[in-house]
């Protein structure tokens, strides 16, 4: 497969009810050294955005922080989350604009750690009959192409799970004037629903998960990007998250920034070893989608479409105010655009926690030399 846009993987809300407040890690076995050792219970979601746990218990970085990874698989983050609600889970994967529905029904949950920033929001059209930013930018320029793209959209029909996606259209069409009363959302209870339709002849568009943006896109005599970024503007700043209750940060303050470190421990090696690194992850991410990604398609998606920042890149790209790429320009949109199903108390410092946990290790000197230190 070439080198193609792939696109948003998404985590959708799913509002279950009844759900008792999560509980915290426990104590594991002794280890062969005697010493004890923490189980981390840890929720997986079949996208690129957190297998990086996968590949740190395979090199066995969770055991040199004296922890034991758990992982425990769902289909979606929105399950997962609620899975850790319930106790189920120590931390669960998500995204900052998916986990702002559930504030309502969940609002002790906390998202305190960034694991990337995803980078390949992309329109999928279908060939002949869409135009491209890539092509038309050609003729009339960048700011002349996304304008007409954009309102080339009105009274289209989109393919998606609403849930994860409409604030991100919300936010695209708002630069042209216009709103999602000037387009047709078909709504879907999964990406994978969606793109089944959208491939059986629904809407005009779709915007879905990374596994089955990449489906459609290996057909490009039939599926095309319309447009990525440059069309959908900043609400496409995405950045993927872990959350975990307050009870359990409360609780586990200290575990948590151990957490953060065996994460950057692992962009460590992604940046220094991809060599070695890109087959493992290759495996990892093929056995949670069923896909058959090749070591091109993984070096690809994981430099150009995905964002793994080592510690010191997120220092500067994601918690520095002055960077374009800011973690909180993101909640500038989906907070607002979200304001209709975040509960009037809803506290962004409260509820967002990632520069607190971030800056926790950045002054554990122990931890950070052992990021840095050669693989």
């Amino acid at each position: 497969m070439t080198r193609r846009t792939h696109a948003l993987r998404a985590a959708g809300i799913t509002l279950l009810a009844t759900l008792a407040l999560g509980g915290c890690a426990s104590p594991g076995a002794e280890g062969a050294d005697g010493s004890g050792t923490t189980t981390v219970k840890i929720g997986m979601a079949p996208y690129f955005e957190y297998q990086p746990w996968v590949l740190a218990d395979q090199l066995g970085l969770d055991e040199e922080q004296g922890l034991d990874f758990q992982f425990t698989n769902y289909t979606s983050t929105d399950k997962a989350v609620v899975a850790a609600y319930r106790g189920d889970l120590d931390i669960a994967p998500s995204c900052q604009a998916c986990t702002l529905p559930l504030m309502g029904q969940l609002p002790d949950i906390r998202e305190w750690m960034i694991t990337n920033q995803f980078k390949g929001f992309i329109l999928i059209g279908r060939a002949g009959e869409t135009e491209t930013f890539e092509e038309l930018s050609k003729e009339v320029g960048d700011e002349e192409a996304k304008k007409q793209i954009l309102e080339s959209l009105r009274g289209k029909e989109f393919a998606i799970r609403s849930s994860s996606y409409l604030s991100l259209l919300t936010a695209a069409l708002e630069q042209v004037g216009m709103t999602t009363d000037d387009i047709t959302i078909i709504d879907f209870q999964s990406d994978s629903q969606a793109a089944l339709a959208f491939i059986g002849g629904t809407g005009d568009y779709y915007i879905g998960s990374l596994p089955e943006e990449a489906k459609l896109l290996a057909s490009p005599d039939k599926y095309v990007n319309a447009g990525g970024t440059d069309v959908l503007g900043d609400a496409g700043l995405w950045f993927s998250t872990m959350n975990a209750t307050e009870k359990w940060l409360t609780e586990n303050e200290d575990l948590a920034v151990k957490l953060l470190a065996v994460w950057y421990r692992t962009m460590t090696y992604m940046a220094d070893d991809p060599d070695t690194m890109v087959p493992m992850f290759a495996d990892a991410i093929n056995e949670a989608t069923s896909a058959t990604l090749s070591d091109d398609d993984i070096a690809y998606i994981t430099t150009e479409l995905e964002r793994f920042a080592t510690l010191d890149q997120a220092e500067t790209e994601f918690y520095d105010p002055e960077s374009p790429t800011y973690f909180m320009k993101a909640m500038d949109f989906y907070v607002p655009a979200s304001a209709d199903v975040l509960p009037d108390d809803y506290d962004v410092d409260t509820a967002v926690q990632n520069a607190e946990f971030f800056q926790r290790l950045l002054d554990d000197d122990d931890l950070v030399e052992w990021i840095n230190s050669p693989i």
